[in-house]
């Protein structure tokens, strides 16, 4: 229910608008239409919630947690490649990796 409480909060206080607020709503979709609340597809989702799910499980996956030491930058990109390329589509995910990659 966070998504969705989210929200609705951050349209109740109006401090954003309510594309800005829909970050909170869209940001466990999934581009395959595995994600909540709503099973949003592909170009269902707004590429800004896209991109906060994206780099969320990137900085989830490079940080130290109690139950697990933290990944390099280099493992957390090959899981997210091998086991989560689905969630994201492969060309925000191809765009992100070429972000993080050196100045040519």
């Amino acid at each position: 229910m966070h998504p969705q409480l989210g929200y609705d909060r951050l349209l109740d206080a109006g401090y954003l608008k309510p594309e800005a607020a829909a970050i909170a709503l869209l940001h466990h979709e999934r581009h395959d239409g595995t994600g909540y609340p709503l099973q949003r597809v592909g170009e269902g989702i707004s590429i800004y919630a896209k991109i906060c799910a994206l780099v969320d499980t990137f900085e989830s996956l490079t940080a130290a947690r109690p139950y697990r030491r933290r990944k390099d930058p280099f493992t957390a990109l090959k899981i997210m490649q091998n086991e989560m390329i689905r969630e994201f589509g492969p060309e925000l995910f191809k765009e992100f990796i070429m972000l993080l990659g050196p100045k040519g």
